[in-house]
This record gives C-alpha cells, structure tokens and sequence, in this order.
C-alpha cells in the first residue's frame, strides 16, 4: 500500500522540478533547483509501499542524498559531487522497483495506478541523467553541447537528453561523443519503448479482466 495521494504528491514535485529549475536564468538557481529536487526525493519516499523495512531505506536513502546534494553544491568539491550522484542514481533505483512492485501487482486500474506509472517514467529519466552527468564528469566532452558543469543544481542539460532519448524524441542539441555513452544511450531508449509497451499491455489486459467480471 502507499499513503493516499503519495503518486500525485511525487508527480507535482517532479514536474514542478522539471519546470521550474530551467527557467530561472539568474539568481540563486541552483540552490532553488536542488530544493526542488529535495522535494523531489522526500515526495519519492512518501511513494513507495509502507512496509516498514523498505521506508527505512527509503528514508536513509533520501537524507544521505539530500545531505550530499547540498554538501557538494556548497563545496563544489567533484569527489563530493561523485559521491552524491552515485547515491541518487542507487536511491532512484531502488524507488524505480519499489514503485514498479506497486503498479504491476494491483488488480485494477486506478488513477493511482496511472499515476504511479507515470511517476516511474519520469524517476527513469531522471535516474539516466544522473548517469549520464557521473560519466561527464569522470570523462569529460562525453556529450557535445553541454552548457554547464555537472554539478547541483545544474544537471537540466543531462535531465533534458535523458528524457528525450527515453521518449525517442531527442532534438540533437546534445549528442553523445564517446561509445559509452552512446551505447548506453540507446539502451536508456530502449528501456523506455519497453516499459511503455509491458506497461499498456499490463493495464489493458487488467482493463479487460476487470470488464470481464462485471
């Protein structure tokens, strides 16, 4: 079970982040996007299942990556950065499953249900680009057309690339340079035709038998 309303609260902190951090050119940016994206990681242990072993984690999880998000912002240090990217990609990873558990085994299709599958794209995308950003920062020119270092608060860049080769809808401002990474960007495209195909198969088929029993 999830807390009622915990998919639309994780959503609105996801889009809001989305939405929000680009548009602010000037000013304190980067410490409104990584409080944003605190949000964001807070929303997201509200999200998985109450099962008291899982929303330990979850919470341990949550507050070292916030800790390190703005430990790293603060110093600028790129071990500190590393160490912090490494701990979001892991956290959302392991958010990513506990949502799916949730979605695949409910036996109706609700709005949570949508919601949450939703939720489980955007937290795919997110968790790439903060791949993405450990490899750019490790090699950098990994990607062409980069406009900022990786660092909090500044991963829009990455964010962008991340969902537009999850959709296939990359505009091709930025490209990948090296093999790496572009293997693993068409892995990343891969995974998202994938979890969207088992995801509509898996809904109409509980849509059907749900239909079926009425």
């Amino acid at each position: 079970m999830t807390l009622p309303g915990a998919f639309l609260s994780l959503l609105i902190a996801v889009v809001g982040a989305l939405l929000v951090g680009p548009l602010l050119d000037t000013g304190p940016r980067a410490v409104i996007d990584q409080a944003l994206f605190s949000a964001v990681l807070i929303a997201a242990v509200v999200s998985v299942r109450r099962q008291r072993g899982q929303l330990i984690a979850a919470a341990a999880g949550a507050l070292a990556a916030v800790g390190l998000g703005w430990a790293a912002l603060v110093t600028g240090d790129d071990t500190i950065v590393l160490a912090w990217l490494l701990l979001t990609v892991l956290f959302l990873g392991f958010v990513i499953v506990s949502l799916l558990g949730v979605v695949f085994r409910t036996r109706r299709v609700v709005t949570d249900t949508v919601l949450g599958a939703i939720c489980i794209y955007f937290l795919i995308g997110y968790a790439w680009g903060h791949g993405f950003a450990i490899i750019e920062l490790r090699r950098p020119a990994s990607f062409g057309g980069l406009d900022e270092a990786v660092e909090p608060g500044r991963l829009h860049a990455l964010i962008y690339y991340s969902l537009g080769t999850l959709t296939t809808l990359s505009a091709g401002d930025i490209v990948p340079l090296t093999p790496p990474v572009r293997t693993l960007s068409v892995i990343e495209a891969a995974t998202g035709q994938l979890y969207l195909t088992v995801l509509i198969a898996r809904l109409v088929g509980l849509q059907i038998a749900e239909s079926s029993e009425r």
